[in-house]
């Protein structure tokens, strides 16, 4: 049986990803079809993700799990978080 936080199935492809194809018919490279993440170009996509990760930073060590786990939440769109989540 599954244990505990295991899945019985994974989604590979999220909404706002097409499939591109490769030279190997088992292997796939996925592409945003919103660009940067909803940014007009890279580096304003960059300069959002950046300060993101300086955040996850600070909570990481203040030892701020729930501070972790929503900042996740704002940076992958299909984390959800479980109520009872915020232990590291």
């Amino acid at each position: 049986g599954l244990r505990q936080g295991e899945k019985l199935y994974e989604e590979l492809i999220t909404e706002g990803e097409d499939v591109v194809p490769t030279d190997h018919n088992k292997i796939m490279v996925l592409k945003s079809t919103n660009g940067y993440n909803g940014y007009a170009d890279q580096a304003a996509y960059r300069k959002w993700l950046f300060s993101k990760i300086d955040d996850l930073a600070y909570y990481a060590k203040n030892h701020d799990a729930c501070g972790i786990k929503e900042k996740l939440a704002e940076i992958v769109p299909e984390y959800k978080m479980q109520d009872s989540d915020c232990v590291l």
